[in-house]
């Protein structure tokens, strides 16, 4: 017969009294209550908390330091503790205790016991500055009358210290208070908002524009003078004989000879008697000759069994605009539409989407998993050394150079569009305002919208055993959100991070306010344009080596160097110069291209031999330095590599849109020419500033870690699904707020 269990523990100062006593209550229940024969009898409770405990798992010399445990277990304990128990030596010992479970994150080192350096080239990924952060996150499940602080001087003070845990930190995960936080309100009440008007405005424009209207009626509708209102009669009952022969459809039908225009100071009754008559004298006509010629000289027949049509134009005013302009139903149209706007290039569309994509590669890895140190979600972290050392993961390390190809994109459009607008406009104030009007609001408004959703709705949406708690990618947010609205964020603060990934918006728009430099010199002066770009090329590879050579680093470590080298190098507008000039050089290019061939096709193809070889050059070379056996490069081919391989690289993409452009792009043409990639290439702005939070609100919100297996066949699954859910949300987020927002751009500056 088992007997009561006659223990106690004394209560540490700093422990607070309801935590200590539930713990007590928690303790006990997985001992036994005694009954009335003195026998124990156990809480399922209380074993219930125990099971939900993280476990130790096989692994940990290869980096297996998350005993995650049973999240959703803990949360669901509600225990009920009768009194009195043996425990608890207080007065309130005869009272009934009442609490639930709360899920807490133990981070305890264990260098002292496991010698994660004897993995086998471990210290190749990380140096020896610092050591791999060998501590272990254990979830714990606790009463929810304990803080962290609690739980803390529990286990390192009192009876337990006996134990000497080497406790590092201690989290405890509490019920976000959403109503409290009133910048979270503000943006779910101005996200609300946003689709209420979309909405209104799409069901107005069905109601009264009839967006869907055929052809001929979109061109009858807009034969209406601005200002004007009234009614237009279309009179859809004659067909040309041609048509009637073909079986053309309705929107095919030539409207000129049948329309009747009234003018909004007409009656309506004036306005309806006018195209009676019209009508009237029409069929009159046509009785008697039984043919009509049409305004192009066809014969028609008429065709009794299209109805006539009315439709009620409203007042081409300001506000029928913007109705028009935030339409769900047109914007959709606009964005699915397969035809490109005049001026644009398809090939360089195809090439945004493609980057794009590689660049969500490389982010499946850094913010899928990474972005955290001390709370690396991968369950096998030390495969990471292995991985890296395989030829494959350098396709995934070389993203990096995805983003060299829209800054080459960046500077091509920048100059050659605005070389052909400075054909018909004086290039004064008024010009060069709204140029870079255009820009800030182009791009402000929808990577704002993202800064404050990460910053304000990170803690509320974000629930689990893996949560990074106040994550530093929005809690800087909250200091340094105003250098993000002036693009100076990667100069402000750089070591405090917020949104990181926004630091190409901040390096693209520094390189954008410098190119009405070289746009106006070459403007002015062709030869003088082209070499103020040589110099700018000059000069971007000479402070990309530079700075390198100072503070060193490089994209794959992840010691301290890198922090050093993200603040001072990769994230400098000097380390992408050098790629900006090579896209104004293509822009100048084309501009003067005059539409002949430069090269033959057979020279074309030696061209693309050479510039294919380079390019594959450059995404596997780093192999060479991470390969087993290999030592990393020094200070010095670091700094040449960094300072040459961007420029290279930018060359070969230029090589590439130069190309298609000029019909020498053959098959690689065709690939990026692709119509759905021109649908999609709408989405690549929307889509690079929300990919990186959809990736880690899904994984900081997982309860179990991802396994790294040597085909990395998980990272592939979810990265194809964080590619299609990334689009998905794009486009809606294109669709209710930034689509919109470009229409209010034009509907402004058409007015004034």
């Amino acid at each position: 017969m088992r007997q009561p269990f006659d223990v106690t523990f004394p209560r540490p100062k700093d422990l607070s009294l309801g935590c200590y006593q539930n713990l007590l209550d928690f303790l006990e229940g997985l001992v036994g209550v005694a009954d009335g024969a003195g026998n124990l009898m156990t809480q399922e409770w209380a074993w219930r908390m125990l099971d939900a405990f993280g476990k130790p798992s096989a692994g940990l010399l290869e980096g297996v330091f998350q005993w995650v445990g049973n999240y959703e277990e803990c949360l669901g304990v509600q225990a009920e503790v009768p009194g009195p128990w043996q425990l608890r030596q207080d007065p309130w010992s005869s009272s009934r205790a009442k609490f639930g479970g709360k899920y807490c994150r133990l981070v305890v080192s264990v260098n002292h016991i496991v010698s994660i350096t004897s993995a086998k080239h471990l210290n190749k990924f990380w140096l020896d500055r610092p050591p791999f952060p060998t501590a272990v996150k254990w979830g714990l499940c606790v009463p929810d009358t304990c803080s962290s602080a609690d739980v803390e001087t529990f286990l390192t003070k009192g009876t337990l210290a006996a134990l000497n845990l080497p406790v590092k930190e201690t989290i405890c995960f509490e019920d976000s208070q959403f109503s409290e936080d009133t910048g979270a309100v503000a943006i779910v009440v101005f996200l609300c908002v946003a689709v209420a008007v979309v909405i209104i405005c799409t069901l107005l424009d069905i109601y009264y524009f009839r967006p869907w209207r055929t052809k001929d009626e979109q061109g009858v509708m807009d034969t209406a003078k601005d200002g004007a209102a009234g009614i237009i009669e279309l009179h859809l009952g004659m067909r040309t004989e041609q048509e009637c022969q073909t079986e053309t459809s309705l929107h095919q039908t030539p409207l000129q000879g049948g329309i009747a225009v009234s003018s909004g100071g007409q009656s309506g009754a004036n306005s309806s008697q006018q195209g009676t008559s019209l009508e009237s004298h029409l069929s009159a006509e046509v009785a008697a000759s039984g043919r009509r010629k049409d305004p192009n000289g066809e014969s028609a027949t008429p065709d009794t069994n299209m109805p006539n049509r009315l439709l009620i134009v409203p007042r081409k005013t300001f506000g029928t605009q913007l109705i028009q302009g935030m339409s769900l139903y047109r914007n959709l149209c606009h964005l699915v539409r397969k035809s490109r706007s005049q001026g644009t290039f398809d090939c360089i569309q195809g090439m945004r989407v493609i980057s794009l994509a590689w660049i969500v590669v490389g982010h499946c890895y850094t913010y899928g998993g990474m972005l955290d140190v001390d709370n690396l979600v991968f369950e096998n972290s030390a495969e990471l050394v292995e991985t890296s050392a395989r030829l494959s993961f350098h396709i995934v390390g070389s993203a990096q150079l995805a983003v060299d190809t829209f800054f080459v994109i960046s500077g091509c459009l920048t100059m050659l569009v605005t070389l052909r607008l400075l054909r018909r406009h004086k290039p004064g104030v008024k010009f060069w305002s709204t140029f870079l009007f255009h820009r800030f609001w182009r791009l402000t408004p929808m990577y704002m919208l993202v800064l404050f959703l990460g910053m304000t709705l990170y803690e509320h949406i974000v629930q689990g055993p893996l949560k990074s708690y106040k994550l530093v990618e929005f809690e800087q947010c909250r200091h340094k959100w105003w250098a993000h609205l002036l693009y100076i964020n990667n100069f402000y603060k750089p070591h405090s991070k917020c949104m990181t990934w926004s630091w190409f918006m901040a390096v693209d728009m520094q390189l954008f306010l410098v190119s009405p430099i070289f746009i106006y010199t070459t403007h002015r002066n062709l030869r003088a344009g082209v070499g103020s770009i040589l110099l700018l090329l000059v000069l971007g590879v000479t402070f990309a080596f530079v700075s390198e050579y100072i503070h060193g680093g490089q994209f794959v470590l992840m010691d301290l160097s890198f922090l050093e080298y993200w603040t001072n190098v990769y994230t400098m507008p000097w380390a992408r110069a050098s790629v900006f000039a090579v896209g104004l050089g293509l822009g100048v290019a084309l501009y003067k291209h005059s539409g002949k061939p430069l090269i033959s096709k057979r020279k074309a193809a030696c061209v693309w031999v050479v510039v294919t070889a380079l390019s594959i050059l450059l995404v596997l070379i780093n192999h060479s330095q991470w390969k087993h056996g290999s030592k990393n490069w020094d200070q010095l081919q670091q700094s040449f590599f960094e300072s040459l391989a961007r420029p290279t690289w930018a060359v070969c993409m230029a090589w590439v849109i130069f190309a298609c452009c000029t019909d020498l792009g053959g098959y690689a043409n065709v690939i990026l020419s692709w119509r759905p990639f021109l649908v999609l290439s709408r989405l690549t702005y929307s889509l690079y500033l929300l990919h990186p939070l959809l990736i880690m609100f899904v994984v900081y919100s997982r309860r179990t870690t991802i396994y790294l297996d040597p085909a990395n066949l998980s990272l592939v699954y979810n990265y194809i699904g964080n590619l299609i859910l990334s689009f998905l949300l794009s486009a809606v987020f294109s669709l209710i707020f930034e689509m919109p927002m470009a229409a209010m751009e034009n509907i402004f500056w058409r007015a004034h």
